[in-house]
């Protein structure tokens, strides 16, 4: 059984012991408010996806490998994967690990995507709202530098 596009029913059981201390993020009314609107307004939910979307389209030319690595990415942002696994989705699409350039910019990028995502290992949180509310902080994203590096040797 699957819970979400990004979750299946093992997966949630998981989740759900790892995160039963933390409480869940509410929205107010007036967040609920400026959501739908933007929906009916504005394909793009989470600031800084567009700006992702572009930049990963400059160096994937095939729309359906560009449409599932988008896809890809913004539900590791929302399941909180580690920088191994998205080197990993990168890796498959054929991304240009090699190039420092746009290692840089996809990480400054991920990281404003990120920020802005409500994640389910945070019970909903941005990684902002949780820190505030925990005093916990994520670590900033970098990829592994094993995977940058392998890549270049090949």
């Amino acid at each position: 059984m699957t819970v979400h596009d990004c979750l299946d029913s093992d997966e949630f059981d998981e989740l759900w012991d790892k995160t039963l201390e933390i409480e869940y993020y509410m929205p107010t009314k007036s967040v609920i408010r400026e959501c739908i609107e933007k929906r009916h307004n504005y394909d793009y939910k989470v600031p800084g996806e567009k700006e992702m979307d572009s930049f990963l389209a400059e160096y994937i030319k095939d729309e359906r490998i560009l449409d599932d690595l988008q896809h890809e990415i913004v539900n590791s942002c929302e399941r909180l994967k580690s920088p191994e696994e998205v080197a990993e989705i990168l890796e498959d699409a054929n991304a240009p690990l090699e190039d420092t350039a746009f290692v840089e910019r996809f990480e400054r990028l991920y990281n404003s995507l990120r920020s802005n995502t409500h994640i389910w290992e945070l019970r909903g949180f941005t990684p902002c709202q949780y820190q505030n509310e925990t005093g916990k902080t994520i670590p900033h994203f970098r990829l592994p530098k094993n995977k940058k590096d392998k890549k270049r040797k090949n």
